[in-house]
């Protein structure tokens, strides 16, 4: 896991300068590499569904991280890193997010429907936020579409402050989604809860 993420930015060919590729590289190391490699722990092979579920959270995110990379736009240019903005193209880059994210954010609970009523309910807060992030991410393809580099540069930076922000909420949500779907393990997350406001 080390190496594979020393690999991102460093190496003779590391994925940071893969092109398009670098977004495979998002989803593979910070998403469904980890989960499954998790998984190890109580299964011989990931299942399908643990898949499905790892990919679709990791577009969802992959989104909002493509709109940090685009931020570094001009050094990446002046350092030749051909990173996923570079080589989709500032006109292009986020159509893809905004494509990354609606993918993600319409799979995910596909792969963990709510279960009852109230997993509804556990689940509003992630159609809240996966559709904002689509949205966010339209917005900027719309706004920077044929603007020259400063524009664009001003839209991603002021986008940019958001990243933080849009992956702890999906991250929160997608928690609270996968809760709605598995009401058998309510008891043990409030108990765990308790565990931890007393300790």
């Amino acid at each position: 896991g080390g190496l594979l993420a020393a690999a991102y930015s460093a190496g003779p060919a590391p994925m940071k300068r893969a092109g398009v590729l670098q977004i495979g590289s998002f989803l593979g190391l910070l998403f469904v590499g980890p989960m499954c490699l998790t998984s190890g722990a109580f299964v011989e092979w990931p299942p399908a569904f643990l898949i499905g579920v790892a990919v679709c959270f990791g577009l969802l995110q992959t989104a909002a991280l493509l709109v940090n990379n685009a931020e570094d736009l001009r050094e990446e240019r002046v350092a030749n890193v051909r990173t996923a903005t570079r080589a989709l193209g500032r006109h292009r880059v986020f159509w893809v997010a905004t494509a990354c994210a609606a993918v993600g954010a319409g799979g995910l609970p596909l792969w963990i429907p709510p279960a009852n009523p109230l997993g509804f309910v556990l689940a509003a807060p992630f159609f809240v936020s996966g559709l904002a992030t689509v949205v966010w991410a339209g917005r900027l393809a719309v706004v920077c579409a044929g603007q020259d580099l400063e524009t664009f540069e001003r839209h991603t930076k002021k986008a940019g402050r958001s990243v933080p922000r849009a992956l702890t909420a999906n991250a929160w949500a997608a928690l609270l989604l996968s809760l709605g779907a598995r009401p058998d393990l309510w008891p043990d997350v409030v108990v765990t809860a308790l565990a931890g406001l007393a300790a």
